[in-house]
């Protein structure tokens, strides 16, 4: 049915009439106005079968977000292995999405890693999650470059709005220290 839908929706947005007679039944179904540009599919998967499936039938895979960089290393190696057996090149993008807080320096970093640690987040392995100053951010956004990784998705992960502010504000010098040579 997934992969049905899919094809079912590329086929509208190429401009196709359409019918179908199985889990959804219609006939010569269109849409207008048509998408000015293509349209890109991005699945999410987290499990083997469906990073397999991801790579065979999407345009982008999105990683999951509870992925150590083992984690993410290892599924990237199953979504690679997939694209080279379904003959499909590497996409453009390839994402992955974080939970992180970009810290004022390391006590604050400390600070929030001990306090995620006691309550726990999300069911979230803390080594999951990315807390640091910008430097430590950056590095671990490069470590997922390396690992494949062309795009990262982040969640604010601190409770108090002011902190969460403060952490997307310094993600600027977190990209300085990407863009920079």
């Amino acid at each position: 049915a997934f992969e049905q839908s899919i094809e079912t929706l590329r086929a509208l947005w190429r401009g196709d009439s359409v019918s179908l007679d199985g889990r959804w039944q219609f006939e010569k179904a269109s849409i207008a106005p048509l998408p000015p540009e293509p349209i890109d599919i991005w699945i999410g998967a987290s499990a083997d079968i469906a990073i397999r499936r991801a790579a065979r039938v999407g345009d982008a895979w999105l990683a999951s977000p509870d992925l150590t960089l083992s984690g993410a290393e290892a599924s990237m190696a199953v979504y690679q292995r997939a694209l080279q057996s379904s003959g499909k090149p590497v996409p453009e993008t390839i994402a992955i999405r974080k939970d992180i807080y970009v810290a004022e320096d390391a006590a604050d970093a400390e600070r929030v890693r001990l306090e995620v640690s006691k309550q726990g987040y999300r069911g979230f392995s803390p080594e999951a999650l990315i807390i640091g100053d910008a430097e430590e951010v950056a590095d671990a956004f490069c470590a997922l470059e390396r690992v494949g990784y062309t795009d990262i998705i982040i969640r604010n992960l601190h409770t108090d709005p002011d902190k969460a502010v403060q952490s997307t504000e310094r993600l600027a010098r977190v990209k300085s220290l990407i863009t920079s040579p």
